[in-house]
């Protein structure tokens, strides 16, 4: 095992005596809004709504008119900040979407990560990431529409992204997830510097953002003086400045040091050293970057895809991009359509519509006269005159 270098140790220590002084120092530097930093989305509604709207400084307007907003019907919905480069963060404020009508529903169980590649080449699953925050809020109660999430990470993009369903947008016959994010504030400095003037750290490259402690640094991630190197690093071979393993983990390990495990269902117990996603895939029933997440009980058969977790087709009396809605009762054969829900063989007797889900008297009215008179022509006359017809032309045209 490597000893530890006397530069090092000289530094820890006179860092430990002179930090402790220190207050918790609020970093006042909002990254978001310097000068390079950009901010894209995976889509966009109705082509207005883009993703400047929520980089333009504005908190205090969160209706949708001043909001950014994905486009409905995707598999997943995401938000990136580009910072530009490397940057040493603290921490990242939301505003979402949030209305006396309209709570933040679309918000839950969203996740935010960090990386040193985009948003749209780490869905291939082998770009790294780091996950700095889950939610895992259920309905019918919803997150708060404000949140501020410590992130003390090192990275250059900052994704916020779900794929969370809600069963609120079934009214509206929308699937997919959906972000409307009003304004997002990612606090921190460039690399080697820290605090709320962004000071320069004191006898090391990189330091804790918030003290500048350099010891504090470097037990954040795992390390620790007169023992260098985890015994999950391959050859316990690690860099003696901060414990980072050289050659690798050892299978089922993941981590600079190698101490985080692989998830359970990743098949083989294998994934990346960089942010532990599951290196060949999930093991069936699972889906997700680490394969956290559990595919829908009515996706048939019972996988999905990887990224998302929308399933392939549906159990019949099923249908969405999750399988969680069922058809309507009033389909007359019970099944319908698994992508769109539309009835298949027709809707019950005083039932309409492509999802069965329109009722009306006049609707089993018409059809008692059409079964009394055998002749179309007949049919239409008789409703001309008794102005049936029209009424269910006024109660068609209502609907719509």
């Amino acid at each position: 095992m490597t000893k530890l270098q006397p530069v090092y140790f000289t530094i820890c220590m006179d860092t430990q005596i002179t930090v402790k002084a220190h207050e918790p120092l609020v970093i006042e530097i909002n990254l978001s809004r310097k000068e390079g930093t950009k901010v894209s989305q995976s889509s966009r509604r109705h082509n207005e709504f883009p993703a400047s709207f929520a980089n333009d400084g504005n908190r205090i307007q969160t209706d949708y008119r001043r909001c950014s907003h994905t486009a409905i019907n995707q598999t997943i919905a995401w938000f990136q900040v580009d910072l530009g480069s490397e940057s040493s963060l603290k921490s990242v404020k939301m505003y979402y979407r949030n209305q006396p009508d309209w709570p933040p529903y679309r918000f839950r169980q969203f996740y935010l990560d960090v990386s040193n590649a985009s948003a749209s080449s780490t869905t291939t699953l082998t770009s790294e990431r780091k996950r700095c925050y889950k939610d895992n809020t259920t309905a019918p109660v919803t997150p708060p529409p404000v949140i501020d999430i410590p992130c003390k990470e090192t990275a250059k993009y900052v994704i916020v992204e779900t794929t969370y369903d809600a069963p609120e947008d079934d009214k509206f016959n929308y699937n997919g997830p959906i972000l409307e994010i009003c304004e997002i504030e990612v606090y921190g400095c460039s690399v080697g510097r820290y605090g709320e003037s962004c000071s320069e750290c004191q006898g090391c490259s990189t330091c804790d953002i918030i003290s500048g402690d350099c010891c504090k640094y470097m037990e954040q991630h795992h390390f620790v003086l007169g023992q260098y190197c985890s015994d999950t690093c391959v050859n316990a071979a690690c860099n003696p400045s901060n414990g980072y393993c050289t050659k690798g983990c050892n299978t089922g390990y993941w981590g600079n040091t190698c101490k985080s495990q692989c998830n359970q269902h990743c098949i083989g117990n294998t994934c990346e050293q960089g942010n532990g996603t599951c290196t060949t895939g999930c093991v069936d029933f699972y889906y997700g970057y680490t394969c956290e997440h559990q595919c829908g009980p009515q996706c048939s058969p019972r996988t999905c895809d990887r990224v998302t977790g929308a399933c392939s087709d549906c159990n019949a009396g099923y249908h969405g991009l999750f399988c969680n809605r069922t058809c309507s009762p009033y389909c007359k054969s019970g099944t319908c359509d698994a992508h769109n829900g539309h009835c298949t063989g027709g809707c019950k007797t005083n039932w309409a519509g492509d999802l069965c889900d329109i009722s009306h008297p006049l609707l089993y009215i018409y059809t008692e006269e059409a079964n009394k008179l055998s002749n179309i022509f007949d049919l239409f006359e008789h409703s001309e005159k008794s102005g049936l017809l029209q009424k269910v032309r006024n109660l068609d045209r209502f609907k719509r």
